[in-house]
């Protein structure tokens, strides 16, 4: 077959987001846990982008099952990031900023804190775990192995699957912009004069990274939307009349991995958008991610620092080296003089 005209395009974006989501993660202090969201947001950008990439590379041009422990692996991870991590981050965060500009968070106890920030690992850790750990009641094949992509998922299509997976995709940012997104919003354009005053009194949190806690926020919604509403859709699309349960008896007969080669899902206009959509979207996502919190002025700063002490680590290294050199030629020079001939004799 062909090779894609377009490689190694996805892999090197993917790997290159991830690199710069992981950096931005390991270098910049995100303290407090109104931080949480935008951590875990993070995390799940870097894991699926990191998976994607590498994938790309090994069955770029193939669709052999060479890997099957890998892909067994990697699709429930996807699972977890695409269908609940990524969609939930924008819910924890929407509602962060719901709680500071109403301004919940500034005299609250601590134990209320605490819920809160146990509320948010639920949502954004608990949530995508229990979705691995029930995917294989819908899994109706192994997993499949796409040409020029990796591994991927395959569900049974019932009512079933679409309310307990695809539908987190659709629910969680609708309900940040229903119930959240609107007070945020007013709050911003009524009081804007006294947002400075109210985000200063929090100590870590001031008006600038406010608004980019917003924009990650609003950018995470436009992204998971849009592929969860995709997402339902194609599984409409496909059968009007879905059982409300998965098929029992396929579910249950552990059929082997499906190989789909590349003329299978380039052929298909529905299948090709939804693929090359949900690849960008989360490579965006994470784009986004490093401009607004991995190439702030603190963060250049924080790379200047790093790069300053891994060069003075370099010179020191480079003269002791140059040290050892010199007392090695010393001694050298020592033994050849004492075992001259001439020395000898006299």
């Amino acid at each position: 077959p062909a090779m894609d005209p377009t490689y190694p395009l996805i892999p090197v974006l993917n790997i290159l987001t991830a690199a710069l989501v992981l950096y931005t993660l390991l270098s910049i202090s995100l303290r407090g846990t109104w931080n949480s969201g935008v951590v875990m947001l993070g995390s799940w950008v870097f894991i699926r982008t990191s998976i994607r990439g590498t994938e790309a590379i090994v069955w770029s041009n193939n669709f052999e099952n060479k890997a099957p422990v890998w892909c067994d692996i990697s699709t429930h991870v996807v699972i977890a990031a695409s269908f609940a991590g990524i969609p939930a981050c924008s819910l924890i965060i929407s509602r962060r900023l719901h709680h500071v500009i109403c301004s919940y968070a500034l005299n609250s106890a601590s134990d209320i804190r605490r819920k809160s920030f146990l509320f948010d690992i639920a949502l954004g850790i608990g949530l995508p775990l229990c979705l691995m750990a029930l995917f294989p009641v819908v899994q109706d094949v192994r997993f499949q192995v796409v040409e020029d992509m990796g591994c991927s998922i395959s569900m049974a299509a019932a009512i079933f699957t679409l309310l307990a997976f695809q539908s987190w995709g659709v629910i969680l940012p609708l309900i940040s912009i229903i119930l959240y997104f609107p007070t945020i919003i007013r709050e911003l354009y009524v009081h804007h004069k006294q947002m400075n005053s109210v985000l200063s009194s929090m100590g870590v949190l001031d008006r600038t990274r406010y608004m980019r806690l917003v924009a990650i926020a609003c950018m995470d919604m436009l992204m998971t939307l849009p592929i969860g509403t995709i997402t339902l859709a194609e599984a409409l699309h496909q059968d009007s009349q879905l059982p409300f349960w998965p098929p029992w008896p396929t579910i249950l007969a552990n059929n082997p991995p499906r190989l789909i080669p590349e003329m299978a899902w380039r052929s298909m206009f529905w299948s090709r958008f939804t693929t090359y959509f949900s690849q960008t979207s989360v490579v965006a996502l994470g784009l986004v991610f490093f401009l607004l919190f991995g190439a702030t002025r603190d963060a250049l700063s924080a790379y200047y620092c790093a790069f300053s002490r891994i060069k003075e680590s370099l010179r020191s290294s480079q003269q002791t080296v140059h040290v050892v050199r010199v007392e090695l030629s010393l001694v050298s020079s020592q033994g050849h003089t004492a075992t001259d001939p001439e020395c000898v004799r006299s």
